[in-house]
Formats: C-alpha cells, sequence, structure tokens
C-alpha cells in the first residue's frame, strides 16, 4: 500500500512538473505572438490584355516597405519580357531593375528577392512590374506583395 502511495505521488509529481513547463511554454508563445503579429501582405494587382497595350503595374504606398513577391500569370503562353524596377522618389537616374526575365511560351513568372535583396524600400520609391507587348492575344494578370514596415525613416 506505501508503494503505491509513493508510485502515485510520483506521477502526480511528474504530471504537475510537465504540466507546468506546458503551461510556461504556451505562455511564452502566446506572449511571443504579441511581439511578432501575423504578417499582413498589402497587395497591388492589375491585369492587361496584352493585345491592346503592354502591363504596367505599379505600387503605391505611402510607409517604407519591404518587397516580398511579384508574380505574373497569363492566360495562354506568352513570350514577353518581364521586368521589376525600383522606381525611385529621387528621380530616373536612381532607379534600378530588380530583374528582367524573358518568358517563352510560358504561363507563369515569379519573382523573390534573395535575402540579401529583401530590404527596406522608402515611402518615396515603388516597385513596377512591366510585361512587353508582342502582339499576344493573351492577358496577363500580375501581383505585387510588399510588407509594410512600421514607422517612417
Amino acid at each position: 500500500m506505501a508503494k503505491r502511495k509513493i508510485i502515485l505521488l510520483i506521477l502526480l509529481a511528474v504530471f504537475l512538473i510537465l504540466g507546468t513547463n506546458i503551461f510556461k511554454t504556451q505562455a511564452i508563445e502566446t506572449w511571443m505572438s504579441w511581439l511578432t503579429p501575423t504578417w499582413r501582405p498589402v497587395i497591388t494587382s492589375g491585369s492587361q490584355d496584352l493585345s491592346a497595350s503592354t502591363l504596367s503595374l505599379t505600387t503605391s504606398t505611402t510607409d517604407p516597405f519591404r518587397l516580398i513577391r511579384v508574380t505574373l500569370k497569363a492566360s495562354g503562353g506568352i513570350t514577353e519580357t518581364v521586368t521589376v524596377t525600383l522606381d525611385s522618389g529621387e528621380g530616373a537616374d536612381y532607379d534600378v531593375l530588380l530583374d528582367s526575365t524573358d518568358l517563352v511560351a510560358n504561363t507563369d513568372y515569379v519573382y523573390e528577392p534573395d535575402a540579401a535583396s529583401f530590404a527596406l524600400i522608402h515611402e518615396d520609391d515603388e516597385i513596377v512590374v512591366a510585361c512587353t507587348d508582342n502582339g499576344s492575344a493573351n492577358t496577363v494578370y500580375a501581383t505585387i506583395y510588399t510588407e509594410k514596415v512600421r514607422g517612417k525613416r
């Protein structure tokens, strides 16, 4: 009988210790989630019938931001050039071509900056996505995903 009580006390102590640690872990995770809120992207999207003209899509932000991703989807295979440009608020002399890709009979395009390029972009700057028009009868759908950065510089 005494052995049974000892075993029960040991099991109770183990349960309390483990239960307390689990509670602490959950409490810490909850507290950390307040410090790092879920990511809410700012999405700029647009479409263009390439038989009518070229695609040009520009972000319009008033806060500093980070570029996350650019996607382009065509209604059919296109042979066009897609460019992603940092349009500087300082003027055209400061614009930077981030990516230029020649698509050949493609329907999908994705640009994600590497970690070194994942830099803060000033609130006066914009991202411009362009797709040439070589007489294709397809429609392209572009999306620019950015992340707003708190505060202003």
